[in-house]
């Protein structure tokens, strides 16, 4: 029996009475539409490269952004054949995946979204076991060199210790403690002097 897929999807509201016919083509805005499209980041080209399994989006200003794939939700784990055909969706705004049905916007690529909120957060919590994971790492090089610096402090404390003792012997030994100041008293639990 297949496995249900689970989708979170978001609903964005759309104004009441909104028409898509309405829509505007870049070269039909006035200026202030021109404007306002121009301030946002657009894309120009995007390529996805293999062998690093990441796709890098060339900027209408000239700039590149590269991103690895598999940190995208619906993307991370597809072959490498549907996700090398990319469109450039609209004026530069978005890049879709047709064989997968999957649209990211060009700024919240760059912002580092990467899918909806839940998928972010397993993204963040994954990294973080790694991270921790990482640092425990047992190979036998690192084994060896701890144990080499545990060998070298344990000798050079070893001698420091002698050429203490030595250096007290000379003076006569250890200095004896006062056994007043060591008697303590039952309810404060501090030392009389």
């Amino acid at each position: 029996m297949a496995r249900k897929k689970r989708v979170d999807i978001e609903v964005v509201a759309l104004p009441a009475g909104f028409d898509p016919s309405d829509l505007v083509h870049p070269d039909e805005m006035d200026e202030a539409g021109r404007l306002t499209l121009d301030a946002e980041p657009r894309a120009t080209a995007a390529r996805y490269h293999p062998r690093s399994r990441t796709v890098t989006i060339t900027l209408r200003s000239g700039a590149t952004y590269i991103f690895p794939v598999d940190r995208c939700q619906g993307l991370a784990g597809q072959r490498d054949a549907d996700l090398a055909k990319i469109e450039v969706a609209g004026p530069g705004v978005g890049l879709r995946w047709p064989r997968l049905d999957e649209d990211f916007s060009v700024v919240a690529l760059l912002a580092g979204r990467f899918g909806n909120p839940r998928w972010m957060e397993e993204l963040s919590a994954a990294a973080a076991v790694l991270g921790r994971k990482g640092g425990h790492a047992r190979t036998p090089a690192k084994v060896a060199a701890v144990r080499k610096n545990v060998a070298k402090a344990s000798a050079t404390r070893t001698l420091k210790t002698a050429a203490a003792s030595r250096a007290n012997g000379i003076k006569g030994g250890r200095p004896r403690k006062d056994k007043v100041s060591l008697t303590k008293t039952k309810r404060s639990g501090r030392s009389t002097s």
